[in-house]
């Protein structure tokens, strides 16, 4: 554990055959090229990215959530504790994931993965006078004639919100149907009392949040088809070993080689033909040597050898070295590629 908070210390370590690296070889080949797009429309929120997966299959995972403090009727027996109510329900969100992708007509499947309501947790006081900790019970939902009775339990809660995974039959039912803006209501019981909470989505910007789904799937497509969407396995490979030992993508290794990519080579003619051809070559050699065996130890001495070295050459100005440096790189993990 300790180890963990030195990640260069324990990839050095790793190096050396003592211990283990605690990150898994570079995975990022299953999300390249990225474009993302982000939109809002009250009480809406939307983040939207285009990936690209191992098989080289293009489409864009959405992540949604709508808050239930807007746009909502609320219907209840409980009227003592209508103020309460207000308060839990406008705390609670609904949040999706869906996938979109397109085929060379440009037709577009929209596939609804998943769905759960974030509910916070309360406290009340039982006839002991002792404080006890309450959460929400999903009793129903119902979209459009359709009703769902809801017996999952909810997942423990993480910083005092519960997570309900919606059931499968409603996720697929309202893949479509809730973007055309089908009547929507869930049933909450607040307390261990009887009364029982009805919410109810009022639909007047489900039409208009479909249509900003579908302009930033248009968007993000066309911008892939342009070449747009670029991906930092450009940045010569250093995503894919500082990722590797457990660094972030603000480390200083990539903002350093970043900065020497955008500053110095894309202003040479020389440089700037080898950052297209890696553009080009780099994401399909990274995923070749992700599915070698001794792939983590590849992106180890990439690190050691050839990242870390190159930064610190940029750092200090020495730019023919470091470029050198790098193409000799790209052919040695270009030929790794090949044996895999």
């Amino acid at each position: 554990m300790f180890l963990q908070k030195l990640p260069r210390l324990t990839a050095a370590l790793a190096l050396c055959g003592i211990g283990v690296a605690h990150a898994q070889a570079a995975d990022d080949s299953k999300t390249l090229p990225i474009c993302k797009a982000e939109a809002s429309l009250s009480p809406f929120s939307l983040n939207t990215t285009l990936v690209e997966d191992d098989m080289g299959s293009v489409y864009l995972s959405v992540d949604g959530r709508r808050v239930l403090s807007q746009d909502i009727k609320i219907m209840t027996s409980d009227d003592q504790n209508l103020e309460f109510i207000k308060k839990f329900v406008g705390q609670s969100s609904f949040n999706f994931q869906m996938y979109i992708s397109e085929n060379e007509e440009g037709e577009r499947t929209y596939r609804f993965e998943s769905a759960n309501f974030l509910l916070p947790s309360y406290s009340n006081t039982n006839a002991e006078g002792k404080t006890i900790q309450q959460f929400a019970k999903v009793h129903q939902i119902a979209l459009g004639d359709k009703q769902y009775v809801y017996q999952v339990e909810p997942k423990l809660p993480y910083n005092n919100f519960y997570e309900y995974p919606v059931i499968a039959g409603f996720a697929s039912a309202s893949s479509g149907s809730w973007l055309r803006g089908e009547p929507t209501s869930i049933s909450l019981q607040l307390t261990d009392e009887a009364y029982v909470t009805e919410i109810v989505l009022l639909p007047s910007k489900w039409a208009k949040f479909a249509e900003i789904i579908d302009r930033d799937a248009s968007s993000l497509f066309e911008k892939y088809s342009s070449g747009q969407c670029q991906a930092d396995y450009a940045c010569f490979f250093t995503t894919a070993a500082v990722h590797t030992i457990g660094l972030a993508d603000n480390c200083w290794e990539l903002t350093q080689l970043r900065s020497f990519r955008d500053e110095v080579m894309k202003k040479t003619i020389i440089g700037s033909k080898l950052v297209e051809q890696y553009y080009a070559q780099a994401p399909n050699i990274v995923r070749r040597i992700n599915t070698l065996s001794q792939a983590k130890r590849i992106w180890l001495k990439t690190y050691w050898f050839d990242i870390l070295p190159n930064a610190l050459l940029a750092k200090v100005g020495l730019n023919v070295l470091a470029q050198k440096r790098y193409i000799k790189l790209f052919k040695r993990l270009q030929q790794l590629a090949l044996s895999a």
